[in-house]
Order: structure tokens, then C-alpha cells, then sequence
């Protein structure tokens, strides 16, 4: 028999060559390679592509960065779960033994990694509010201004004391008053920010004093671009509006009120060589009552005359009661001018007088009359009262029932009315003081229509 090289309960040394026949020994096995540490890129890279997941899904998403975050928060907290579930597999396989010499540093990183996550999930679904304001700020900057008030609303911030949405007002109507403005929108859109700083966010007391020296800025620019625009009616709004408001000083008061007297003095010329005679009144008149020391008030006198003068001489033919006014204005005020010493005149002629009978007019040989008497009364005589009515104005009446007397001097008179019979002269008059007419400067006298009857002669 041959020998086999090992003696009884020998265990072959390694690296021993067996014998013919011998079974080798069983070969050790490794570590598990899921627990090997992954290469710095690939690291690195698995890091950069959740971050940027988690971006992606906060600012690209949608309009709205809090939804995203809620949306990222959890997703960063499921990854953050999955992490923790690999290292307690990895744990298991033997990434904890003492012979892995990345142990530390694995661990480390896992609940490093798990730690972030949870803690941006946790930003991203309690801190709404906060990414609102984030959000509102950036927007801001970008000059996209109700996008910004509406994402400062979401975080919370509401009227009267939120600084925030305050100043964004403000900066949205500054930037629509310093852009060149092709009409008066520009400027009445800006004020309507500023207006809206100073009647509700009274509590954001920085904004408002902004919003109140742009209010007072914008609205000078605003007038003035009418003014060159020969919009003077357009230009007084500015300015009246402004001397108006509280916070326009002394210093304020003072140079609008000169430029609103300029404005309205250049109104009320353009108003009178348009002869738009009203309106042009009304722009003299607000001139001198208000704006009375200004040069342009003292210089306005002679135009002044010749627009009333215009106006009355409409007012005859449309509402003659409402030229008496505007008349004695004239002859009162203007007497040094010709418009007023023909305003004096007019006021003195004589007017005349008219009516309508409707009931039925004599005919025949009795010719209807009417006179207009004074000095009468219900118990005189008769030829007392044939002698007053042969010294007035008698008139004869149509067939229609119409009269009209030629103008006759102002004063209050009476209405009577008979026949004249032309067989034998015969007159019948109705003494009476029901009729009174009280005759006036500039403008007819009308009775209207009378429905007394004539006596026969």
C-alpha cells in the first residue's frame, strides 16, 4: 500500500498539494457586494440627480412653489424611508462587521443622507406659508407685481399692516408713472396703486408716506401731460384732486394752486373761443373764487364778460329766466365793460305780454279786446275805470284766442277783456284783478291759456 503523505488526524497545510484521491478543502466566501460603498461618482451623481428631482418638482411643477414643496416633501421623505430600508439590509449582510473597513463612513452617510431628506420633507409639507413669502419676494423682483401681492396674500400678510404688499403697490404704480405715457391711463392706473397703499394699508406707515409723495408726484406729471396735451379740463381734475388731500403741505398747496389757476384760466379760453359759453363760464368763475389773487383771475376780466355775455344771449332762447341772473351779473359785476353796459340796458327794455282765450271769441260786430290796466280796483267806477282804460295798452284777440301786446314797461299790471261794438261803439269790458301779470326784465310775460268768457256789448 502506498503512503499517503498525512499522517492520521493530520489536517493538510495550505498550499499542501493532496495526495491523489484527496477531497480539497472548502473555499471561504466573500463579502456580500451589496454592501460594498459605491464609487465617489456614482455617489455624488445619485445625490445631485435627487436633489435635482426635488427642484424640479418645487419650481417647475406649477405656478405655485408651496404645492411643489408639499409634492418634493414627499417624495424626499419616501427616498429618505428607502434609504433607511437598504441600510438595515445592508446591516444585515455584514456591512457592520468589524472587518468592513468602510463601515464608519457608510453608516455616517446613510443617516446623513436620511436626515436631510426627512428634514426637507418636513420643510415642504409644514412650511406653506413660508414658501409663499419666498416665492412672493422672487416674484417681486422679477416686477411681476399680482403675482407677488397674491403669493404674499397665500403666506398670510393681509390689510391694513402688511409692509409687504404695501411696498409691492407702490413699486407697481412707480414703475407704471416713470414709463413714457401715451394717455392718461398710465397715470390714473399708477395713483389707483398708490390710492390703494393710503386708504388700506394704513397701518404700513413707511409705504404710506411713499405712496402719499408719489400721489403727489404722478398727479402733477399727470396734469402737466394734459396740459400739453390741451386736455386743461383733464389737467384741473389732477389738480384739484390734489389740493384736496391731506397730506398735500403748504408747499404743496402753493404750486398746484398755480398751476391749477394756469390750467383753468387756459380752459375757460378754450372753452370761450370753442364758444362753449357755459362751460366757459364755469371755468372763469372757479378761477376767480378760488384761485382770486393769481394773475391769471386779475387778467381774466374782460374775457369773463364776453363769455356771460355769450351765455345769456342763449339762455334768451332756451331758459330766458336763468339770463336774467347771468344778466345782472354782468351789468353789476362788468359794468366797465361794453358787455355789461349792454347787459344794464337790456335789463331795463320793456317786454311783452301774451296769452289765450279758449273759450268761444266774439264775432261779428263784437270785436273781442284785452287791455292791460293798472291803478284798478273791484269798486270803481265805471268811468273811472274807461278813463284808466283808455290810457293803456289795448289789444284785439285772434280767432284762435291768441293776443300779444307790444312790449310794455316793467311793473305789474291786470288783464281785462270785453267787446267793441262797431254798430255803435259801444264797449263792455270785465273789471277784474285775477289776472295780474308782473312784467320783468328780458323775458316775456305769458298767461298762458284762459278760459274766462266775453261779455256782449
Amino acid at each position: 500500500m502506498q503512503a499517503s503523505g498525512v499522517y492520521p488526524g493530520q489536517q493538510p497545510q495550505p498550499g499542501w498539494p493532496g495526495y491523489p484521491g484527496q477531497i480539497p478543502p472548502p473555499t471561504a466566501k466573500g463579502p456580500s457586494g451589496l454592501i460594498k460603498p459605491l464609487p465617489l461618482w456614482a455617489f455624488i451623481t445619485s445625490i445631485l440627480v435627487v436633489a435635482l428631482l426635488l427642484a424640479v418638482l418645487v419650481f417647475f411643477t406649477g405656478a405655485d412653489w408651496s404645492a411643489g414643496a408639499q409634492t418634493a416633501g414627499i417624495v424626499a421623505l419616501v427616498i429618505g424611508a428607502l434609504i433607511l430600508i437598504a441600510f438595515g439590509v445592508r446591516a444585515a449582510l455584514g456591512m457592520l462587521a468589524q472587518t468592513n473597513v468602510h463601515r464608519r463612513s457608510q453608516i455616517i452617510s446613510s443617516i446623513l443622507l436620511a436626515l436631510i431628506l426627512f428634514a426637507v420633507g418636513a420643510i415642504g409639507l409644514t412650511q406653506g406659508l413660508g414658501i409663499h413669502a419666498v416665492q412672493a419676494h422672487f416674484l417681486e423682483g422679477q416686477q411681476k407685481w399680482q403675482l407677488a401681492i397674491n403669493e404674499y396674500q397665500a403666506s398670510g400678510q393681509s390689510a391694513p399692516a402688511s409692509d409687504d404688499i404695501a411696498r409691492t403697490y407702490v413699486e407697481w404704480g412707480e414703475q407704471l408713472a416713470n414709463q413714457q405715457p401715451s394717455s392718461d391711463r398710465q397715470y390714473n392706473d399708477a395713483l389707483g396703486k398708490f390710492n390703494t397703499v393710503i386708504t388700506t394699508y394704513t397701518q404700513a406707515s413707511t409705504q404710506v408716506a411713499r405712496a402719499e409723495k408719489d400721489v403727489i408726484s404722478t398727479s402733477q406729471a399727470a396734469a402737466a401731460f394734459d396740459s400739453q396735451s390741451k386736455n386743461y379740463a383733464g389737467a384741473t381734475q389732477y389738480y384739484d384732486s390734489l389740493l384736496g388731500q391731506p397730506y398735500c403741505t403748504a408747499s404743496c398747496q402753493s404750486q398746484t394752486g398755480a398751476l391749477d389757476a394756469t390750467a383753468y384760466y387756459n380752459l375757460a379760453e378754450q372753452d370761450l373761443a370753442a364758444q362753449k359759453y357755459a362751460d366757459s363760464v364755469a371755468a372763469f368763475n372757479t378761477l376767480t373764487t378760488k384761485f382770486g389773487s393769481s394773475p391769471e383771475a386779475q387778467k381774466a376780466h374782460a374775457d369773463y364778460a364776453k363769455a356771460l355775455w355769450g351765455e345769456g344771449q342763449a339762455q334768451l332762447t332756451t331758459a330766458c329766466s336763468s339770463a336774467v341772473a347771468t344778466y345782472q351779473q354782468l351789468a353789476t359785476n362788468f359794468s366797465d365793460t361794453s358787455e355789461g353796459q349792454q347787459a344794464a340796458t337790456a335789463l331795463k327794455q320793456p317786454q311783452p305780454v301774451r296769452g289765450q282765450f279758449t273759450s268761444t271769441i266774439p264775432s261779428g260786430t263784437n270785436t273781442p279786446e284785452v287791455g292791460l290796466v293798472q291803478g284798478i280796483s273791484a269798486n270803481m267806477s265805471s268811468d273811472a275805470f274807461y278813463a284808466i282804460l283808455a290810457k293803456s295798452p289795448v289789444v284785439t284777440v285772434q280767432s284762435d284766442g291768441k293776443f300779444q301786446f307790444q312790449p310794455v314797461a316793467q311793473g305789474t299790471y291786470y288783464l281785462v277783456w270785453g267787446v267793441v261794438n262797431s254798430a255803435d261803439n259801444r264797449v263792455v269790458f270785465l273789471v277784474g284783478q285775477r289776472y295780474p301779470a308782473t312784467v320783468g326784465p328780458l323775458c316775456p310775460f305769458d298767461y298762458g291759456q284762459i278760459s274766462e268768457n266775453f261779455p256782449t256789448a
